[in-house]
């Protein structure tokens, strides 16, 4: 079942509306996620095993070129409980990040990566690939964090580190899949 966000903030009806619309629009489409056209790095090492690019679930956190990527990177500890969600999973749910370089070069943001304090995949997209290959992702960064799923369709959009309604869904949405997956495992095994 697909979850649909709610913000609770936005008092007019016609911008709810049209976030439902833009929200519609991204659960109509699959994300296209080019792993191969992006560099992945953990702290200062580029990542050649990436076994987060198979999860069932994956937790997406964008921040396009006009976002300012030095202010995302001092803010990343703040993704630090959610991060913890990935140990109780074993692997079937992963966050990662992917910052678009824009005018920043790649080297630029690689030297910079030591101010993340989280040692988490980030995926330096120099080349604009996930924007073109994702056109219908609006460009408003509140629809820049979204939970796919392991075909890569969008279940949940929103942040849930300013949101307590977004985290409660993510966080329910993660149980729900993955108890389901690990009790279908289990069932197999008898």
């Amino acid at each position: 079942m697909v979850s649909f966000l709610t913000f609770a903030f936005l008092s007019c009806k016609n911008s709810r509306n049209e976030i439902g619309k833009a929200i519609l629009k991204m659960q109509a489409r699959h994300v296209s996620i080019p792993f191969d056209k992006m560099s992945c790095w953990i702290n200062d090492s580029i990542q050649e095993y990436r076994p987060w690019e198979k999860a069932e679930l994956k937790l997406v956190v964008y921040t396009d070129s006009d976002a300012c990527s030095q202010c995302t990177f001092k803010k990343m500890y703040l993704w630090k409980d959610f991060v913890n969600l990935e140990r109780k999973y074993n692997g079937q749910f992963y966050i990662f990040f992917i910052i678009q370089s824009g005018s920043n070069s790649t080297y630029s943001l690689v030297s910079n990566l030591h101010h993340t304090e989280l040692n988490h995949p980030i995926y330096i997209d120099s080349t604009n690939a996930f924007t073109k290959r994702n056109p219908h992702i609006p460009s408003e960064s509140i629809f820049h964090v979204f939970l796919l799923d392991k075909r890569d369709s969008v279940i949940l959009v929103g942040n849930p580190l300013f949101n307590y309604q977004i985290e409660d869904m993510l966080r329910g949405k993660v149980d729900e899949i993955l108890k389901e997956k690990i009790m279908q495992k289990n069932s197999n095994r008898i």
